[in-house]
């Protein structure tokens, strides 16, 4: 059930998603419809797998993403949509690691903006300018607690049940101990040669 309300919600992502970048309500109904029936979002929900999940908090955080940077909106609402963007991909990293490429693009992309606004504004177009002019309103300390610390703390924090069923202290020297012994397990499983052959 989780996962199909995550499934669905997915879908209203990508309503959405598309709304704020292209601003067309007949192409966001195409694209939610074309989602709904990609066979992805509800047939791996039956699977009880992260893959579903993950993807919604990385479509709502793309979303958030887009709308700081893309809409016309008061500089509150701007860094409010970035705040959002960045506790999305927190989730989506703690329901699985895939999650940090999504993120990490997110991330090069403010980045080059701000690089591309500070020391070379003519090479933005129209477009790319006023998503850097928009960006840069939010300021450094919004933007770092947003796709910085905030993302960090909310993974961190989705581990807080596993600490105490394990009745341990959370800390971040166990949390990295822990981390290393995930990543040992992955690491170690050779898994399905039928699905994951070369």
């Amino acid at each position: 059930l989780a996962s199909a309300v995550c499934g669905a919600l997915t879908i209203v992502g990508v309503f959405l998603w598309t709304i704020v970048l292209l601003g067309d309500y007949s192409l966001a109904l195409t694209a939610a419809g074309l989602t709904l029936f990609n066979n992805f979002l509800f047939v791996m929900a039956r699977t009880t797998m992260l893959d579903v999940p993950m993807f919604m908090f990385s479509m709502w955080g793309l979303t958030g993403f887009s709308a700081a940077v893309e809409l016309e909106v008061g500089v509150r609402a701007r860094r409010i949509f970035l705040l959002f963007s960045g506790l999305m991909f927190g989730l989506a990293g703690a329901c699985k690691w895939t999650a940090i490429d999504m993120f990490a693009v997110v991330l090069a992309t403010s980045f080059a903006l701000l690089a591309c606004w500070k020391f070379h504004p003519a090479v933005l177009n129209t477009t790319l300018a006023r998503q850097a002019r928009n960006l840069r309103e939010i300021r450094f300390p919004t933007l770092f607690l947003g796709l910085v610390l905030l993302p960090i703390v909310t993974y961190s924090l989705t581990y807080l049940p596993a600490f105490r069923a394990s009745h341990l202290t959370f800390s971040l020297t166990e949390l990295a101990r822990m981390h290393a012994r995930m990543w040992s397990l992955n690491k170690g499983v050779s898994g399905n040669r039928h699905i994951y052959s070369p």
